[in-house]
Protein backbone atom coordinates (compact mmCIF):
# COMPACT_ATOMS: atom_id res chain seq x y z
CA UNK A 1 0.00 0.00 0.00
CA UNK A 2 3.14 2.28 0.87
CA UNK A 3 4.30 1.23 -2.38
CA UNK A 4 1.22 2.30 -4.30
CA UNK A 5 1.31 5.38 -2.35
CA UNK A 6 5.00 6.46 -3.10
CA UNK A 7 4.48 5.65 -6.79
CA UNK A 8 1.40 7.90 -7.47
CA UNK A 9 2.99 10.78 -5.73
CA UNK A 10 5.89 10.04 -7.90
CA UNK A 11 4.23 10.38 -10.86
CA UNK A 12 2.14 13.33 -9.56
CA UNK A 13 5.13 15.34 -9.07
CA UNK A 14 6.73 14.71 -12.59
CA UNK A 15 3.91 15.37 -14.16
CA UNK A 16 3.41 18.68 -12.20
CA UNK A 17 7.30 19.32 -12.66
CA UNK A 18 7.21 18.57 -16.73
CA UNK A 19 4.18 20.60 -17.01
CA UNK A 20 5.87 24.03 -15.42
CA UNK A 21 6.64 25.60 -18.50
CA UNK A 22 8.39 29.61 -19.06
CA UNK A 23 7.06 31.78 -21.12
CA UNK A 24 10.32 33.81 -22.72
CA UNK A 25 9.54 37.49 -23.27
CA UNK A 26 9.95 36.91 -27.13
CA UNK A 27 6.42 34.43 -27.01
CA UNK A 28 4.56 37.00 -25.26
CA UNK A 29 2.11 38.95 -27.66
CA UNK A 30 3.40 42.53 -28.29
CA UNK A 31 0.16 43.92 -29.09
CA UNK A 32 -2.62 42.55 -27.15
CA UNK A 33 -6.33 43.19 -28.25
CA UNK A 34 -8.16 42.60 -24.81
CA UNK A 35 -8.21 46.38 -24.39
CA UNK A 36 -9.85 46.82 -27.67
CA UNK A 37 -12.47 44.45 -26.92
CA UNK A 38 -13.40 46.12 -23.59
CA UNK A 39 -13.39 49.31 -25.56
CA UNK A 40 -15.95 47.69 -28.16
CA UNK A 41 -18.02 46.29 -25.46
CA UNK A 42 -17.98 49.38 -23.19
CA UNK A 43 -19.06 51.85 -26.52
CA UNK A 44 -21.75 49.20 -28.71
CA UNK A 45 -25.06 47.88 -26.67
CA UNK A 46 -26.30 45.14 -28.69
CA UNK A 47 -29.19 43.58 -26.11
CA UNK A 48 -31.97 45.16 -26.85
CA UNK A 49 -35.60 44.27 -26.10
CA UNK A 50 -38.80 44.69 -28.34
CA UNK A 51 -42.23 44.45 -26.71
CA UNK A 52 -44.32 41.93 -28.40
CA UNK A 53 -47.71 42.56 -29.60
CA UNK A 54 -49.42 41.24 -27.23
CA UNK A 55 -47.28 43.32 -24.59
CA UNK A 56 -48.62 46.49 -26.94
CA UNK A 57 -52.16 45.75 -27.04
CA UNK A 58 -51.67 45.60 -23.30
CA UNK A 59 -49.76 48.74 -22.47
CA UNK A 60 -51.25 51.23 -26.05
CA UNK A 61 -52.93 53.68 -23.07
CA UNK A 62 -49.70 53.83 -21.15
CA UNK A 63 -48.37 57.52 -22.96
CA UNK A 64 -45.87 57.82 -20.66
CA UNK A 65 -44.00 55.15 -21.80
CA UNK A 66 -44.67 55.83 -25.56
CA UNK A 67 -43.03 59.53 -24.98
CA UNK A 68 -40.00 58.02 -23.42
CA UNK A 69 -39.71 55.18 -26.54
CA UNK A 70 -39.56 58.16 -28.61
CA UNK A 71 -37.35 60.19 -26.97
CA UNK A 72 -34.83 57.01 -26.49
CA UNK A 73 -35.25 56.35 -30.37
CA UNK A 74 -34.31 60.26 -30.66
CA UNK A 75 -31.69 59.71 -28.63
CA UNK A 76 -30.30 56.86 -30.63
CA UNK A 77 -30.19 58.94 -33.29
CA UNK A 78 -28.66 61.92 -32.02
CA UNK A 79 -31.82 64.09 -32.67
CA UNK A 80 -33.21 66.93 -29.46
CA UNK A 81 -34.58 64.63 -27.05
CA UNK A 82 -35.77 65.53 -23.43
CA UNK A 83 -32.60 63.63 -22.01
CA UNK A 84 -30.65 67.09 -23.65
CA UNK A 85 -33.24 69.62 -22.67
CA UNK A 86 -34.46 71.03 -19.69
CA UNK A 87 -34.61 68.88 -16.42
CA UNK A 88 -38.52 69.83 -15.98
CA UNK A 89 -39.70 68.58 -19.30
CA UNK A 90 -37.39 64.96 -18.22
CA UNK A 91 -38.87 65.44 -14.72
CA UNK A 92 -42.50 65.39 -16.18
CA UNK A 93 -41.97 62.54 -18.58
CA UNK A 94 -40.82 60.45 -15.51
CA UNK A 95 -43.21 61.21 -13.24
CA UNK A 96 -46.18 60.20 -16.52
CA UNK A 97 -44.24 57.30 -16.30
CA UNK A 98 -44.89 56.37 -13.00
CA UNK A 99 -48.53 57.46 -12.95
CA UNK A 100 -50.34 56.10 -15.74
CA UNK A 101 -48.46 52.98 -14.93
CA UNK A 102 -50.94 50.14 -15.96
CA UNK A 103 -52.21 48.04 -12.67
CA UNK A 104 -51.20 44.78 -14.89
CA UNK A 105 -47.67 45.27 -14.81
CA UNK A 106 -47.59 47.63 -11.54
CA UNK A 107 -45.03 45.24 -9.75
CA UNK A 108 -41.87 45.77 -7.80
CA UNK A 109 -39.89 44.49 -10.63
CA UNK A 110 -40.89 47.23 -12.94
CA UNK A 111 -41.26 50.27 -10.87
CA UNK A 112 -37.28 48.98 -9.96
CA UNK A 113 -36.63 48.91 -13.52
CA UNK A 114 -38.46 52.40 -14.41
CA UNK A 115 -36.39 53.63 -11.16
CA UNK A 116 -33.45 52.98 -12.78
CA UNK A 117 -34.33 54.14 -16.11
CA UNK A 118 -35.03 57.47 -14.09
CA UNK A 119 -31.66 57.98 -12.63
CA UNK A 120 -29.80 57.14 -15.90
CA UNK A 121 -32.13 59.37 -17.50
CA UNK A 122 -31.28 61.89 -14.85
CA UNK A 123 -27.36 61.75 -14.99
CA UNK A 124 -27.75 62.03 -19.07
CA UNK A 125 -29.68 64.93 -18.61
CA UNK A 126 -27.04 66.64 -16.08
CA UNK A 127 -24.05 65.60 -18.12
CA UNK A 128 -25.54 67.65 -21.55
CA UNK A 129 -26.57 70.26 -18.68
CA UNK A 130 -23.16 70.86 -17.51
CA UNK A 131 -22.03 70.51 -21.20
CA UNK A 132 -19.18 67.57 -20.49
CA UNK A 133 -16.50 67.61 -22.56
CA UNK A 134 -15.54 63.94 -21.84
CA UNK A 135 -17.22 61.98 -24.34
CA UNK A 136 -16.50 58.62 -23.15
CA UNK A 137 -18.83 59.44 -19.93
CA UNK A 138 -21.70 60.93 -21.92
CA UNK A 139 -21.47 57.43 -24.36
CA UNK A 140 -21.41 55.45 -21.26
CA UNK A 141 -24.06 57.38 -19.90
CA UNK A 142 -25.86 57.03 -22.70
CA UNK A 143 -25.53 53.13 -22.87
CA UNK A 144 -26.68 52.89 -19.34
CA UNK A 145 -30.02 54.54 -20.34
CA UNK A 146 -30.10 52.46 -23.71
CA UNK A 147 -29.81 49.47 -21.50
CA UNK A 148 -32.01 50.61 -18.81
CA UNK A 149 -35.08 51.37 -21.19
CA UNK A 150 -34.06 47.73 -23.03
CA UNK A 151 -33.89 46.20 -19.43
CA UNK A 152 -37.70 47.84 -18.81
CA UNK A 153 -39.31 46.40 -21.99
CA UNK A 154 -37.68 43.14 -21.21
CA UNK A 155 -39.56 42.77 -17.62
CA UNK A 156 -42.34 43.91 -18.85
CA UNK A 157 -42.36 41.30 -21.46
CA UNK A 158 -41.64 38.89 -18.86
CA UNK A 159 -44.39 40.12 -16.42
CA UNK A 160 -47.26 39.59 -19.03
CA UNK A 161 -45.76 36.42 -20.11
CA UNK A 162 -45.91 34.81 -16.19
CA UNK A 163 -49.66 36.84 -15.55
CA UNK A 164 -50.59 34.35 -18.75
CA UNK A 165 -49.13 31.12 -17.19
CA UNK A 166 -50.93 31.37 -14.78
CA UNK A 167 -53.16 28.67 -14.33
CA UNK A 168 -55.92 28.26 -11.78
CA UNK A 169 -56.16 25.17 -9.44
CA UNK A 170 -59.63 23.14 -8.90
CA UNK A 171 -60.78 22.68 -5.96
Amino acid sequence: MKNKFYYITFLLSISLYGCKTEISPQETPVNTPIEQVIETKETSFKNEFILNKATLKEIEKWTGFFEIDKNITNLKTEKSSIFDGPIEDLAAAIKDLNSKLPEQINTNSIVARIAVLATSSYQLNELYQKNTENKDVITQTHLKVLEAFSNLKFQINKTFEKQAQLIEKPE
